[in-house]
């Protein structure tokens, strides 16, 4: 009998370290601006936290019963994969990586060229260009960025310096923090460059290069 009630005192310590806690309101609107009870709302914001601190918040359409956004956190940084509303369209946002950083700056194998991402015809350069079609780096990456609301609502601002490599393919590759600000600004920075695909790599004479580059994403509140 003391040997049952031990396992049973056992299975529940188990079961209480594995545990959930799960809190939900509900709103009556989409930009969940006031709250109502469950009867009157359209949508429901569920924030769940796990016994080893992730915090995912979901907020679900209630007549669809679908997911229209979700994002999760271990303390101030981003875990997992997202959903998010992006230029009217639901997407995914993948997290589920660690940020690396690194103090010293790659060797460049173009060093000759000024600008590796505009074509030079004087030194029989190509630029790699991105395969989604934006002729702009920087445009690609304002199109692509979030800001993470810790940050937001922290007031985290500032550049974060991204190095990463062209391979000879067009993949990027070895994508790592050089000067950071804050994991939630870091690891967003991170996945927009891992997302950048180009057409072609970078051409020298003819020949396939790959190519080393530092680039700031700026983060800024005004």
């Amino acid at each position: 009998m003391r040997k049952t009630i031990f396992s049973l005192y056992l299975l529940f310590i188990i079961v209480l370290c594995n545990a959930q806690t799960s809190d939900t309101t509900y709103y009556n609107n989409f930009f969940l601006e006031k709250k109502v009870k469950p009867n009157k709302a359209k949508v429901a914001r569920i924030v769940t936290t796990q016994a080893d601190g992730l915090s995912t918040v979901m907020v679900k359409d209630l007549s669809s019963q679908k997911a229209i956004s979700s994002s999760s956190f271990k303390d101030s940084e981003p875990m997992g994969i997202w959903l998010k509303q992006q230029h009217g369209e639901l997407v995914e946002l993948d997290y589920n990586f660690e940020v690396i950083y690194r103090k010293i700056p790659c060797a460049d194998s173009l060093s000759a060229i000024k600008d590796i991402f505009s074509d030079d015809t004087a030194a029989n350069y190509i630029a790699p260009k991105l395969a989604t079609g934006e002729t702009s780096i920087y445009s690609f990456l304002g199109n692509n960025k979030v800001y993470p609301s810790f940050a937001r609502d922290n007031a985290l601002e500032g550049n974060v310096y991204v190095v990463f490599t062209i391979s000879t393919n067009g993949t990027t590759e070895n994508v790592e923090v050089l000067r950071g600000i804050h994991i939630s600004l870091d690891k967003e920075a991170v996945r927009v460059i891992k997302l950048m695909k180009f057409s072609n790599p970078p051409t020298l004479d003819g020949v396939a290069r790959s190519c080393c580059a530092v680039i700031p994403l700026m983060f800024s509140l005004s």
